[in-house]
């Protein structure tokens, strides 16, 4: 069916990509099996069209836009778009804690309440930016890529990456003032 030429690319080029899909689809999902299934499904159909793939230097952003896809065709499958994607949660965000001796329980509690802060600003985002910051952060995608993979002009991503980081400080300082007057 393929060549070996053909399976030692995919290997080298796109079988890399599966843990940042994985991320990109979990900050997208919140839902650990639904990106589970939409990164395999990812390397799946990536792999089964790989002869469409014209331009061999743009695999990376060739199969993020396939993991967008997917991850539409989720929302549009379980029909809870607007209720999940919009959900407050600290999912898809790399909150996990680095065991480090010197560190102590209280400077830990800082660190967990302030990725909570910015999980719950981030969810506050007008989708557009959030869509872009979460490939742009989790994907290490470059601006260039993102113009690729979205579809939008290369200018409009650099706006929309400096306005969304903008707006995300705002909506954080936001959430932090609110936090401590509680």
């Amino acid at each position: 069916m393929f060549a070996g030429k053909d399976r030692s690319f995919f290997e080298e080029k796109i079988l890399i990509h599966y843990e940042a899909i994985f991320k990109y689809a979990l900050a997208m999902t919140k839902n650990d099996h639904a990106a589970e299934d939409i990164a395999q499904g990812t390397i799946e159909k990536a792999w089964t069209h790989l002869s469409q793939l014209r331009d061999r230097k743009k695999t990376k952003a060739w199969v993020f836009e396939i993991a967008r896809n997917e991850i539409k065709h989720h929302f549009r499958d379980t029909r809870k778009w607007y209720k999940e994607y919009n959900a407050i949660s600290d999912k898809g965000l790399d909150l996990e804690f680095h065991d480090d001796p010197e560190e102590t329980f209280f400077e830990k509690l800082t660190m967990e309440e302030e990725k909570a802060l910015l999980a719950r600003a981030m969810e506050e985002l007008p989708i557009k930016y959030r869509e872009v910051l979460i490939l742009w952060s989790q994907g290490e995608m470059s601006e260039k890529e993102l113009s690729q993979v979205m579809d939008i002009n290369y200018n409009t991503i650099r706006v929309h990456i400096h306005r969304g980081l903008k707006r995300l400080k705002e909506i954080y300082f936001s959430l932090e003032g609110g936090a401590q007057g509680e």
